[in-house]
């Protein structure tokens, strides 16, 4: 397989008609023009333009040109100028680890990051920007043991340094903890917080079922 790739299209139809960056559906609003000032000097215009649409101009942006091939399971977030990129990487181990790209608004690269730094196989990335933190979660496949699946939590601030270390999340169910297989991840903002939707193991029903954890802004389980 040949590296990862996005279509910038998509990206593109993020801002608004007024200028202003839509960010998760979040309107920016208007900019407001400088207009003339008290002193009679000439009208000083509207302010330069800031967002990512005159420059996505390619139908492809190449995610991560320079890493082996193999690259999958691309996920993206669009927050102000920057793109962030989530996917797969091939691991020396026949196993996967997740990357993270931070890229500009011409798609070039910005920054690469290894984000899952264990021996387990993982897989699956989502990203959710929440307040001043990128939180990138995915499945972790620990192969050979019992409930072998968990899910994994890392977040990252907006110069792109992580601010903890990977950490399996905690699980509960009806407020009791739950040691059982979990994956598929996927965030999205919650009224206190996030909350991770997955699959998990059910020991009653013998079978995998859609779950809804919160956690708060701080990643723990509520």
């Amino acid at each position: 397989d040949d590296a990862a790739s996005i279509d910038a299209g998509p990206v593109e139809a993020a801002t608004t008609n007024d200028g202003g960056p839509d960010v998760n559906g979040q309107d920016g609003g208007p900019r407001a023009d400088a207009g003339v000032a008290d002193t009679g000097t000439e009208d000083a215009g509207p302010p330069p333009e800031t967002t990512c649409a005159p420059e996505l101009t390619l139908d492809e942006i190449d995610i991560a040109p320079d890493r082996p091939d193999g690259q999958l399971h691309a996920t993206t977030f669009f927050a102000g100028q920057r793109l962030w990129v989530g996917y797969n990487e091939p691991a020396e181990n026949r196993k996967f680890d997740v990357y993270l790209a931070r890229l500009e608004c011409d798609g070039s690269d910005l920054q690469n990051l290894q984000v899952s730094t264990s021996t387990r196989n993982d897989l699956d990335p989502t990203l959710l920007q929440l307040d001043d933190r990128l939180w990138i979660a995915w499945s972790a496949d620990q192969e050979g043991v019992p409930d072998n699946l968990d899910i994994v939590m890392r977040s990252l601030g907006a110069d792109g340094q992580f601010l903890d270390e990977e950490h399996d999340v905690e699980m509960t169910r009806a407020g009791r903890p739950q040691a059982v297989p979990t994956w598929i991840p996927s965030l999205s903002r919650g009224p206190e917080g996030m909350v991770l939707t997955g699959v998990w193991a059910h020991d009653a029903a013998q079978r995998f079922q859609v779950f809804g954890q919160h956690l708060s802004v701080d990643g723990s389980t509520v």
